[in-house]
């Protein structure tokens, strides 16, 4: 005999959904070994000791979720550290690099009216010279003409 009531009705349970405290356990009734009320006893021992080993086991997955959860949160706190140092350098090239960037253009600004300004006095300078030339051409007709 393993001190178990085959007769006894349907052994309550402990823990299971919605109670907080995990898998549910059945909770095993003893039969009286030498007076009902010493089997009850270690009966209610027993699922006291399956309780106590639930919390314990309960306690740890905590433990270990809530290692986890730092862990997790080291992590973001240094990849948020490095978007920021990122962010922080690329604002600081973009200071940098503006007023070079509005310098370029002034320059090509510039450039662009030298070279405009150099076409107009090559312009100017072949038309005066054919100014030039047309003038002497027409002193030498009007001689001509006077002669």
């Amino acid at each position: 005999d393993d001190g178990v009531d085959a007769q006894a009705p349907a052994a309550p349970r402990c823990g299971g959904a919605g109670d907080g405290w995990g898998a549910e356990v059945p909770v095993r009734r003893i039969a009286s070994v030498g007076s009902a009320g010493a089997g009850q006893q270690a009966g209610y021992q027993r699922s006291d000791d399956n309780g106590r080993a639930d919390a314990v086991r309960s306690a740890g997955r905590i433990e270990e979720l809530e290692a986890q959860l730092e862990d997790r949160e080291r992590r973001w706190l240094r990849q948020q550290a490095a978007w920021d140092e990122e962010r922080r350098r690329l604002e600081q090239e973009i200071r940098e690099w503006t007023p070079m960037l509005v310098e370029d253009g002034r320059v090509a600004v510039q450039r662009l009216v030298l070279t405009q300004v150099a076409q107009l006095q090559e312009t100017l300078s072949r038309q005066g010279a054919d100014l030039v030339l047309y003038g002497r051409e027409l002193a030498e007709e009007s001689a001509r003409m006077e002669d």
